[in-house]
């Protein structure tokens, strides 16, 4: 499994959230779900744009 600080590492936001998440003292694994999670609502949401234009 992708450790969840490997996954684009250069996004401000991206490391924000684990750093977050961190000091919350999430598992690894909750932190993973939660960027997969994510992952698809971004991709439903440009979907969903791209409905509308």
């Amino acid at each position: 499994m992708t450790s969840i600080s490997e996954l684009n590492p250069n996004s401000p936001l991206r490391q924000r959230m684990i750093e977050d998440m961190t000091l919350r003292k999430l598992a690894p694994k909750t932190q993973s779900g939660f960027f997969i999670q994510y992952q698809s609502l971004m991709v439903l949401d440009s979907e969903s744009v791209k409905l509308l234009l």
